[in-house]
């Protein structure tokens, strides 16, 4: 078994021909991986809910022709900020008034 932290902070364990029960997602290499945490994006169904409750705004960038660009961000409802791209953050007062959590899974 291989325990591979990623870059955006996913963590995933790995291992050579995973048993057929398990809850593996199989490679065709013969290798397969289980996701051993979630992202905390603001799209999520839970994260939304949360987010969108507590007064946020959720969508991606708009660019300089009102184009959505990039993946979905946490704004406040009348303005464009903060811009989060994440649903968890640590120490953002503006980010936490609406929705984003400090707190890992609540």
């Amino acid at each position: 078994m291989l325990v591979i932290p990623e870059v955006s902070s996913v963590a995933i364990t790995t291992k050579v021909k995973p048993p057929k029960f398990a809850q593996f997602i199989k490679l065709s290499s013969g290798w397969g991986y289980k996701l051993l945490s979630n992202d905390h994006k603001p799209d999520t169904p839970q994260e939304a809910q949360r987010i969108l409750r507590s007064g946020g705004r959720i969508e991606p960038f708009k660019d300089y022709d009102g184009s959505f660009v990039g993946p979905s961000r946490v704004w406040l409802a009348s303005q464009d900020i903060p811009g989060l791209a994440m649903s968890r953050s640590i120490g953002d007062f503006v980010a936490a008034s609406v929705g984003v959590s400090c707190i890992p899974g609540k």
